[in-house]
């Protein structure tokens, strides 16, 4: 799935994926400044929704997008409550 995302996020004009990052390594986000951040919710630790919550606190203009397969109302309801983007 990550690499169809990749592909169909490069294919715009005014998008440029810099990296994939794995096990929610936070590090590069302080010079990369992206504007998105995807995140799974069930990524390695930690978690997409914890990742979120850790990002809305340390980067609060930064927007994150997470992506899953779980169809559980609570875990979606986690994830805007932890910061999520809604659009």
């Amino acid at each position: 799935m990550r690499t169809g995302l990749r592909m169909i996020l490069q294919l715009e004009q005014d998008m440029e994926v810099w990296r994939r990052k794995k096990r929610g390594e936070r590090s590069s986000l302080q010079w990369l400044r992206p504007a998105i951040v995807l995140a799974d919710i069930s990524m390695p630790p930690p978690n997409g929704i914890e990742l979120t919550r850790l990002l809305t606190r340390d980067a609060p203009d930064l927007k994150t997008i997470i992506v899953t397969m779980h169809e559980e109302a609570t875990l979606v309801r986690s994830a805007l409550a932890a910061g999520a983007a809604v659009t």
